[in-house]
């Protein structure tokens, strides 16, 4: 079975509930390896915060990389830029440039469909997040994996009357199997 337990057949409604050899959920696999390569122990070269969070969008790439994702749909925005640099030096990740949110996200779940593997969505932050909803719903609804990584502001920018912000924590949470906020 795929790591993210892609629907292969059309009669099994616990895609959700599969679990790899060693007993354990996918999403909690990927979860774990998450913290443990994003964990402070992990070698940091240079101490600025463009520095940290591209080397943490690189190990982010290579971990869903690993983990069977090859193809990411990309909508750039500055706030998204360390995780398309990322995608863009992954030596062997493909990626794919949209201008459009709302149409990326429609792309990204027919690719994800045609090769029957999960996809990969980068979008920034605020109103971008919001218009990949409709092809969220439609993938939650057809179990086509989408694996949606939504640029944030930091946690101290949260909340606090910043221009172009909404409330991005949760935004998704009917319709996914597993999400995480990776701020830091």
């Amino acid at each position: 079975s795929h790591p993210f337990g892609f629907n292969q057949k059309k009669h099994d409604l616990h895609v959700h509930r599969r679990w790899d050899r060693r007993g354990i959920r996918p999403h909690k696999r990927m979860e774990r390896a998450l913290c443990k390569t994003l964990s402070m122990d992990a070698p940091m070269q240079d101490f600025s915060l463009d520095s940290f969070n591209h080397q943490r969008a690189q190990i982010v790439i290579d971990s869903l990389y690993q983990s069977g994702v090859e193809h990411f749909a990309i909508a750039p925005g500055s706030r998204s830029t360390p995780l398309t640099l990322a995608i863009a030096e992954h030596m062997k990740a493909r990626s794919e440039i949209h201008f459009d949110e709302r149409g990326l996200g429609y792309f990204a779940l027919g690719l994800a469909k045609a090769i029957k593997k999960p996809v990969g969505v980068v979008v920034t932050t605020a109103t971008a997040a919001a218009n990949l909803m409709p092809a969220v719903m439609e993938a939650h609804l057809s179990r086509i994996p989408l694996i949606l990584l939504l640029a944030d502001r930091p946690p101290e920018l949260r909340d606090c009357g910043a221009n172009q912000t909404a409330d991005q924590i949760k935004l998704f949470s009917s319709m996914t199997r597993w999400e995480i906020d990776l701020a830091f």
